[in-house]
């Protein structure tokens, strides 16, 4: 999902993946409207870009595949992803911030636990990196790293009587799971030359993320009965 457009655009167009595209393009589209209509967005702004980003670059690859060279196509790719590492860092922040105001705010011991986190995120993703085959796939760093830093906030939601904070949470977290293990599977097969493998991983990202919204979309209340953690942040 993150990585190597020229491998994955072989299957583009079959069948499997245009009914996912079609799927969750219309799973997208409802979430994104839902979270206004639940008045979601104005407490979780950051939340409702990511959203809407994920949507807006699926639709403009998609379409655009059959328009461009495979070489112009991998470098739209490439300047989408740096938006897509600004994103998450803006979700990161906004997710962490939410868990320390469901805290009763910060402390010095609450700041060292974020510091923690990310310390951790940064760790891991390197060890990670270390310790995978060198081959001409290589691991998507930032998404580890943020990957990692989902996974660490889905166990802090567990916790939290913030339950906005906590649904969104454990969604990014879920796909923060298969995102780290798919990842690491693609490296895998492709230093092996598994490129059915490779794909499989790709479809169980994708498949992973449209669960989400899924669970985004039923879990997800109306924000007219926010919890007193977040209308203090709203006042």
């Amino acid at each position: 999902m993150h990585q190597l457009p020229n491998i994955t655009a072989q299957a583009t167009y079959s069948t499997v993946t245009a009914w996912i595209w079609v799927l969750g393009l219309i799973l997208q589209i409802i979430l994104f409207i839902a979270l206004f209509n639940r008045r979601i967005a104005p407490a979780y702004p950051l939340f409702t870009v990511f959203v809407g980003f994920y949507l807006i670059r699926s639709v403009f690859l998609y379409l655009s595949f059959d328009y461009v060279s495979r070489q112009t196509y991998g470098r739209l790719y490439n300047f989408l992803l740096l938006f897509d590492i600004l994103i998450q860092l803006g979700l990161a922040t906004e997710l962490c911030a939410a868990l320390i105001r469901s805290m009763d705010g910060w402390t010095t011991n609450r700041l060292l636990y974020v510091t923690s986190i990310t310390l951790l995120a940064a760790l891991g993703t390197w060890l990670a990196v270390s310790v995978m085959p060198h081959t001409s796939i290589r691991l998507d760093r930032s998404q580890l790293f943020f990957s990692i830093i989902a996974i660490s906030l889905l166990i802090a939601s567990l916790h939290s009587s913030n339950g906005l904070f906590r649904t969104i949470a454990q969604g990014w977290g879920i796909f923060g799971i298969v995102s780290f293990t798919a990842d690491i599977g693609r490296v895998v097969a492709g230093a092996g030359n598994h490129p059915r493998t490779y794909a499989a991983w790709s479809y169980a990202l994708a498949t992973t993320y449209l669960i989400v919204v899924v669970f985004w979309l039923a879990m997800l209340r109306s924000n007219k009965g926010v919890d007193a953690s977040t209308r203090k942040s709203l006042a």
